[in-house]
């Protein structure tokens, strides 16, 4: 049956795209502190672009659990796999949002306009750890190939 080596292949692919996603998430955080963050327009630059910078980390850690738990066809890489996937579809889901809100319905108050453009111009900064798997629809075709395949595989043995 060709569930396991697709599910280990999904492994390998999880521990690659999280390597390039640490590489490009540090190369960014090297950087960013070299340009100069601050600016009347974008007030929270710096804070919004490291609090991304953060979540992108977890979030490729987690990747790499992902990863080294679909090599073993374990379980749990699946549930985590669910896990991460929806939250990372939902965390680029979330922020544009976010910025439209604040940037539109409380357009008003000074510190939510700044807020707003921060979000704006931290987006893709601050998320250049996930772009890789955002720009070929990764967790969405993982998501959905992931569960096929695992829902294929029978398990020997009754899960804890």
């Amino acid at each position: 049956m060709l569930a396991r080596p697709i599910i280990r292949a999904f492994g390998i692919v999880h521990l690659l795209m999280a390597a390039f996603g640490l590489l490009l998430c540090g190369e960014t955080a090297f950087h960013f502190p070299q340009r100069n963050p601050w600016s009347p327009a974008q007030p929270y630059l710096a804070q919004v672009f490291w609090t991304m910078t953060t979540i992108n980390f977890l979030f490729l850690l987690t990747l790499v659990v992902c990863g080294l738990w679909c090599l073993r066809t374990d379980r749990r890489g699946l549930r985590l796999c669910n896990l991460l996937f929806t939250l990372e579809i939902l965390y680029w889901a979330v922020p544009p949002v976010l910025a439209l809100y604040l940037g539109l319905a409380l357009k008003q108050h000074a510190w939510a306009v700044g807020l707003s453009r921060s979000i704006g111009g931290a987006a893709g900064i601050g998320n250049m750890g996930l772009s890789p798997q955002i720009l070929t629809a990764y967790p969405v075709f993982a998501l959905i190939v992931l569960n096929v395949v695992y829902h294929r595989l029978r398990p020997a043995q009754p899960e804890p």
